[in-house]
């Protein structure tokens, strides 16, 4: 396949319940060196990626990825983060920088491995079971979104098995630790989470503290930091 450009190509991937244009407001404040690619995990019509482990869908995207020359920066919001962990892990010398928002490095005690598999089944039952408009106000009222812009989910605009996929194929649970993963590529990355982002902000603390990290980056917002403060994450890539 024919090479796409020669900017510097930034590889985007949303949260769960999220889509490509989750991405717009921050594309808008991206200088015009920069070729934003937002990937969509779950479109109705447009997703044509491999849920069934953070495995495969990360071999997918970086097969996406080398259609573009250029370099290449990999962003993740969320969910997104960690999938960016994993092609961190696998395919790190092929990315210039890996920038994570609000992104969790893994779960370290079976407990809570096993307490997250329950939960997130028990979500994906949910996603089945209940009501498109009370699935999303039980999952906007988690206390992690709390003080969040809540962004507008239409369920014609998502296949519902690619989201039921994700909540039990990409759950935390199914996700290794990535500490030693993110000690040994340190010097490639930026990790930035909401300084409203009680949760997320004592993560990212204890990856400081235990050296796994050098530093943070806070911004004042909360979780959802792609649709609250896009032009302080492209000030980021500068």
């Amino acid at each position: 396949m024919q090479k796409v450009n020669t900017k510097l190509n930034i590889f985007a991937s949303h949260g769960f319940l999220g889509k490509s244009s989750d991405w717009d407001q921050f594309k808008k404040y991206l200088p015009d060196n920069f070729n934003l690619i937002a990937l969509d995990l779950f479109s109705a019509n447009e997703s044509n990626f491999n849920l069934t482990s953070f495995e495969i869908l990360t071999d997918q995207i970086f097969l996406e990825s080398q259609k573009y020359d250029g370099p290449k920066v990999i962003i993740g919001y969320s969910l997104g983060g960690r999938i960016a962990l994993h092609l961190l892990q696998k395919y790190s010398e092929h990315f210039e920088k890996f920038i994570f928002l609000s992104t969790h490095a893994g779960l370290e005690s079976e407990t809570e491995i096993l307490s997250r598999k329950k939960n997130d089944y028990d979500w994906s039952l949910k996603l089945d079971t209940m009501e498109w408009i009370n699935f999303l106000k039980l999952w906007n009222a988690q206390t992690v979104f709390k003080g969040s812009t809540e962004p507008r989910r239409i369920e014609s605009q998502f296949n519902k098995d690619k989201l039921s996929q994700a909540l039990v194929n990409l759950s935390l649970s199914e996700q290794k630790n990535m500490n030693e993963v993110i000690l040994q590529n340190k010097n490639k990355i930026v990790w930035v989470v909401g300084s409203l982002d009680q949760k997320f902000l004592n993560l990212a603390e204890e990856l400081r503290q235990k050296k796994i990290l050098e530093n943070y980056s806070r911004i004042l917002c909360s979780h959802r930091i792609i649709f609250e403060k896009p032009d302080e994450i492209v000030n980021l890539l500068k």
